[in-house]
């Protein structure tokens, strides 16, 4: 049984047992009041794997590290960090908006072509995604998934829910579009690039097996040059550390495109 289902019966049981045995209902009631912070857990972390397992982090690797971009493509942004990437031979992982990818398919084309993986993050990166149903999530989630195969020609596999956040549909959607949820264990809260004070901490997220989560698009052009630079700083130190950065297909060992 999932995660998920165990709470679901967890539930349920309590439920009943609050029913038949009044006298103890205080009880029963302060066990149910506390599976609601469990399924706030389940929707705000990737990592726990509550609703949908999501590779975040490969334990025991030594040598690698996986950056990823979000939010993207993004033609003020996204070529500045192509070449930065290209400057330390990394590869990395971009999760890109299908409708933004649309308006900009050769800055798609020049990822792959770069040796780059592009990902889904969904169809248009809305703040009430997580409220999606089966159906919705099927019909926009498969409507980014083909929009992206129309341009790199290629069926992308790996999948990033908008914000990182799960739902109970989740995990039936990714399945039957045979997708994988792709979360991360490093990241600077940093809310898409938009709070500059962060940047100074990209280089703490160098560590092994991490999966690191970055943005390859910026709110405010003014922080082009600090983000860019704290970002050279990141890879330098993920080299000083003596690793180097892969594509995500490559640090887990799945298949990125169907």
């Amino acid at each position: 049984m999932s995660k998920d289902q165990i709470w679901a019966l967890s539930l349920f049981c309590f439920f009943i047992l609050w029913l038949l045995f009044p006298v103890y209902r205080v009880v029963f009631s302060l066990i149910l009041l506390m599976h609601f912070p469990v399924f706030v857990w389940g929707i705000i972390d990737l990592r726990n794997g509550f609703f949908c397992k999501a590779l975040c982090h490969k334990a025991n690797e030594k040598q690698r590290v996986a950056l990823t971009f979000d939010d993207g493509p993004d033609p003020d942004c996204t070529p500045q960090v192509l070449e930065l990437l290209d400057k330390f031979s990394f590869k990395a992982t971009f999760f890109v908006i299908a409708s933004k990818a649309e308006s900009n398919p050769e800055l798609c084309k020049e990822i792959i072509a770069r040796g780059h993986v592009i990902g889904c993050h969904d169809l248009n990166h809305s703040i009430t995604d997580n409220f999606r149903l089966y159906k919705q999530m099927i019909r926009d989630i498969g409507t980014a998934q083909k929009i992206i195969e129309i341009i790199i020609d290629k069926t992308p596999v790996f999948y990033r829910p908008p914000v990182g956040l799960s739902n109970p549909h989740l995990r039936k959607a990714l399945a039957d579009l045979q997708m994988k949820c792709i979360g991360w264990s490093s990241s600077v809260r940093d809310a898409g690039n938009r709070r500059p004070h962060t940047f100074k901490h990209f280089h703490l997220m160098a560590r092994p097996g991490s999966v690191i989560l970055l943005h390859d698009i910026l709110p405010k052009q003014e922080l082009k040059v600090s983000y860019l630079r704290e970002l050279e700083n990141l890879f330098i130190k993920i080299k000083q550390m003596g690793l180097t950065s892969v594509t995500v297909d490559n640090l887990f060992a799945e298949k990125a495109y169907l």
